[in-house]
């Protein structure tokens, strides 16, 4: 993975098809263009589950 992030080497399909499944995506959501308002709600999303998952380490200290 290394070699992917620097930008030395592709990832093979096999290993994107991998991935996907993995995350449980659809591979055409790597190739999609989202729209600003999917964006948001995106990082809207994020920040929310950022929020919870810090509360909840607060509950268990």
């Amino acid at each position: 993975m290394d070699r992917i992030e620097r930008a030395e080497t592709n990832p093979t399909i096999e290993n994107i098809v991998k991935l996907c499944n993995f995350l449980e995506i659809d591979m055409l959501l790597l190739w999609t263009k989202l729209s600003d308002i999917e964006l948001k709600n995106i990082e809207s999303e994020i920040d929310a589950l950022q929020k919870e998952f810090k509360n909840q380490n607060k509950r268990k200290s």
